[in-house]
């Protein structure tokens, strides 16, 4: 099944043992390269026939020709569908996700560093909190990560993004009012 997860919005082919595969918009928890996560169900799709799916050799023709950078992931295996539990457990992360925000700007601060923090995502099942950020150049941010490493006792990773990146987490409207591009549905940028 292909899903969509993560703040970046990847997607990624996931094996599965499932017999019927609900219609997409569906909340799914996978095992990814990062961890658990919650993502959404975007393959198969259903017409007036019956169910259809798109063959897995037009989806690897795809990303071949999308080039090397596209982010795909065909490494992951589906765990369950979400229950209400877990959209739960995620949205009670999310909210954390301000506070460790919070928490993070002050010591950027308290280090001088020289980078903007830009957005917190909090993978389900707490084992990892990412942190995307800008700056001009290399930041050395050892002492920051062993901070926030001892204040949420779970593994932190830093990510050094760009504009558009910005743009992709922050959701902005671009002048002719519509939701920017790079926010929903260019993959590379």
């Amino acid at each position: 099944m292909l899903v969509r997860y993560g703040k970046m919005g990847l997607i990624g082919s996931f094996r599965h043992a499932e017999r019927e595969i609900p219609p997409t918009d569906q909340h799914v928890v996978v095992h990814t390269d990062r961890g658990l996560e919650i993502g959404q169900l975007v393959c198969p799709f259903y017409h007036s026939k019956g169910q259809c799916s798109i063959p897995k050799e037009k989806i690897e023709s795809y990303c071949q020709k999308s080039g090397p950078n596209y982010p795909f992931t065909s490494q992951g295996r589906f765990v369950r569908y979400a229950t209400d539990q877990d959209l739960n457990e995620q949205r009670h992360l999310d909210l954390n996700a301000r506070e460790e925000a919070n928490c993070c700007r002050t010591l950027i601060e308290k280090h001088k560093l020289p980078m903007h923090l830009v957005s917190v995502e909090h993978l389900f099942g707490g084992d990892r909190i990412i942190y995307y950020f800008m700056a001009e150049g290399r930041v050395d941010f050892r002492d920051l990560v062993k901070e926030l490493a001892q204040q949420y006792q779970t593994r932190i990773e830093m990510r050094q993004i760009g504009a558009r990146d910005e743009a992709r987490l922050v959701g902005d409207f671009e002048t002719c009012g519509r939701q920017c591009c790079c926010k929903n549905f260019l993959k590379v940028l």
